[in-house]
């Protein structure tokens, strides 16, 4: 498995180029199906682990079923010292849909987190979502916290702007903190926006977007890098009904890039989940895919994307389709 490095020094942190999502897990599957996934992932070689505060939640400040069925996962199987854990808290309210990005929430959700994963510490911690409303400076001093008490050895910005990424790191520098040294976005080969999405709280790769990203050295966590199932379900069969999440990505550009696609799939051998997964993993970027697969048959076909690696030449092909 492909690695990805975050920060620096001391400190860095691995990172599974492929990283089992687990919005899945606790929610929309059973217990047992979610231990099934979890042990799959990791027989394939997967080390790294992304949950969340929100995921299986149903209410402000409760129980992350998502975080509570990974810590006992990783207690029963004595791993949590081979794997990359990671969470994310401050998502927005339940009930208002506002910001709860605050100092004092961000370090009640971090706690809760570590509650219920039965943990004592967390490789990467993000915030999930940003308030431009805030200033950077008490935010940043909250997470610097954590870090300095040992409990996380990274931070990250989950649906933060660049501009806000650099604005906040800017701060750290000048006052001997932690900075952000990761950005989880929302990026696969089909473009999205929030328009299609629908949901302006999200942020989005795009062509000039990506560019910075390079330029700046900031690595990367694609979310919903497989785009939701449209490449697979289409060229598997043209005439099937795309599914309903994956309309946000079907739009003419994006279906241009479907027979690019299936040219890799039938040079190379690899399914379509595998091509898309490598265009991440391949990138000049330096990044890593986030999957959520409900199934073992989803994991196993995603899984094969470790093993292939897409050149330049082709990686610039499928981006001028």
């Amino acid at each position: 498995m492909k690695i990805l490095k975050v920060g620096g020094g001391k400190d860095t942190v691995e990172v599974s180029k492929i990283v089992m999502g687990t919005t899945y897990i606790g929610t929309s599957i059973t217990d047992e199906a979610s231990f099934r996934l979890l042990d799959e992932y990791y027989a394939l070689g997967g080390r790294t682990i992304d949950t969340a505060r929100v995921y299986g939640q149903t209410e402000d400040f409760g129980l992350s079923k998502s975080e509570l069925l990974i810590g006992m996962w990783l207690a029963q199987r004595g791993l949590r010292k081979d794997i990359t854990l990671i969470t994310k808290g401050c998502h927005l309210s339940f009930k208002t849909g506002e910001s709860r990005l605050s100092p004092e929430v961000i370090t009640r959700d971090f706690h809760d987190s570590l509650e219920c994963l039965g943990v004592g510490e967390v490789d990467i911690y993000f915030l999930h979502r940003d308030d431009k409303s805030k200033p950077v400076g008490p935010i940043m001093d909250a997470l610097h916290e954590f870090v300095k008490a040992g409990k996380t050895r990274a931070i990250g910005a989950s649906n933060w702007s660049l501009d806000r990424i650099l604005a906040a790191n800017g701060y750290t520098r000048e006052n001997g903190k932690t900075p952000f040294s990761v950005s989880q976005l929302q990026w696969s080969l089909a473009k999205c926006t929030a328009e299609s999405w629908g949901d302006d709280s999200l942020e989005y790769m795009d062509d000039n977007l990506r560019k910075r990203y390079i330029e700046e050295k900031i690595p990367v966590m694609a979310y919903a890098a497989q785009a939701k199932g449209l490449f697979s379900k289409y060229i598997g069969n043209p005439h099937a009904e795309i599914p309903s999440r994956a309309k946000r990505f079907y739009s003419p550009e994006n279906m241009k890039k479907i027979g690019a696609v299936k040219k890799i799939c039938d040079e190379t051998g690899y399914s379509p989940a595998a091509v898309i997964i490598a265009y991440i993993t391949s990138h000049p970027l330096d990044a890593a895919a986030v999957v959520g697969c409900s199934n073992i048959l989803q994991l196993k076909d995603t899984m094969t994307g470790a093993g292939l690696e897409l050149t330049l030449k082709t990686i610039k092909e499928l981006e001028e389709v």
